[in-house]
C-alpha cells in the first residue's frame, strides 16, 4: 500500500513540472497615452470607443438599454491592435453598452 502511495506521489510531482502557464495576453504599447486605449466622449457629443483586442478577429459594440432595443455596431480595426467605432453625437444621459468579442 505505502509501496503505491509513493509510485502516485512521484507520478503526481513529475506531472507538476510538466505543465506549462498559458501566456500572458499581449500588452498595449506603453509609450501611446493612455486615452488611445479608452472611451472618450469627444466635442461634438459624439462618443468614441476603443477597445485593445490584438487577437481578436472580430469585434463589435452592442448598445441599448435592453434586449429589444440592442443594436450591433462593427467595430474597426488599427495596426496597433486597438477597435474603435464612433457614434452619432448624443445627448448627455446614461449609456449602456458591451463589447463582443470573437477570438
Amino acid at each position: 500500500m505505502k509501496r503505491h502511495a509513493i509510485y502516485f506521489a512521484l507520478a503526481l510531482a513529475g506531472a507538476a513540472f510538466t505543465l506549462q502557464a498559458a501566456p500572458l495576453p499581449a500588452m498595449p504599447d506603453p509609450s501611446l497615452p493612455v486615452s488611445h486605449f479608452i472611451t472618450q466622449v469627444n466635442a461634438d457629443k459624439s462618443i468614441t470607443y476603443r477597445l485593445f483586442a490584438p487577437d481578436a478577429r472580430r469585434v463589435s459594440i452592442v448598445t441599448g438599454a435592453t434586449p429589444d432595443s440592442f443594436v450591433s455596431h462593427d467595430m474597426t480595426k488599427a495596426a496597433d491592435g486597438v477597435w474603435t467605432w464612433k457614434s452619432e453625437p448624443m445627448k448627455p444621459n446614461l449609456y449602456e453598452y458591451y463589447f463582443d468579442v470573437d477570438g
